[in-house]
């Protein structure tokens, strides 16, 4: 099954061209700013629903900061899990 995946390069690029720092963005969208930090590095994928806060805090479309991966484990759910994946 797909999961989407926070595509970390393109949300820090977007943050920073936006001149805001994660602890602004995190105001803004409800993600604490620890969580945005490990999304940014691809430690971490963000919630669908975290990515789409974000997004929304962004004024940007949630494609813009997500794609779609083919899951690489075993399991059979079709929520998005903190794997990661590379693009």
């Amino acid at each position: 099954m797909p999961h989407t995946v926070t595509h970390g390069p393109a949300l820090r690029a977007i943050r920073e061209s936006q001149s805001l720092t994660k602890r602004e963005l995190g105001t803004r969208s409800g993600v604490s700013a620890s969580h945005l930090t490990n999304a940014e590095s691809g430690a971490r994928n963000l919630s669908l629903d975290a990515a789409l806060r974000v997004a929304h805090a962004l004024q940007v479309k949630p494609e813009a900061i997500t794609y779609e991966a083919a899951c690489t484990c075993s399991c059979t759910c079709t929520r998005t899990h903190s794997e990661r994946v590379a693009p």
